[in-house]
Parts: structure tokens; C-alpha cells; sequence
């Protein structure tokens, strides 16, 4: 997550929401942060085309893509 932030590249997603469903999302990462409990991922997200944070504890899978 740091190096895709650090680069500006893309990260495809695999993200279970809080119900436990999967989703894939492709974002383009901002920066990480710690909220007392949880590190969360802060992300523009193309799918909800809005920013968004993700929980790092419920992202599945992660991708480095290309883009940027």
C-alpha cells in the first residue's frame, strides 16, 4: 500500500465490506492511517467515483497496477 502510494500507481482491490461481501475495486491510494483500532486505506475509488476509506483488515487481495 505505501510503495503503490509513494508511486502513485493503482491498486486493484478485493475487499470484504462489513456485511463480509466481496467487492473489487480499483482506487488510486492516498495515504495511510491509523485510527485508534484499525489502519485504514484513504483512496479515490473509481468504482463509487468518490473518496473512500478502506480498512486494511478487510482488503483480501491486493494488486500494483500499472496505471497511474
Amino acid at each position: 500500500l505505501r510503495v503503490a502510494t509513494e508511486t502513485h500507481h493503482k491498486l486493484r482491490l478485493t475487499y470484504l465490506d462489513a456485511q463480509q461481501r466481496p467487492s473489487l475495486r480499483t482506487v488510486h491510494p492516498l495515504g495511510c492511517f491509523f485510527w485508534g483500532q484499525v489502519w485504514t486505506l484513504a483512496a479515490w475509488c473509481e468504482t463509487r467515483e468518490a473518496f473512500r476509506s478502506f480498512r486494511v483488515d478487510r482488503i483480501q487481495h491486493v494488486e500494483l497496477l500499472d496505471e497511474r
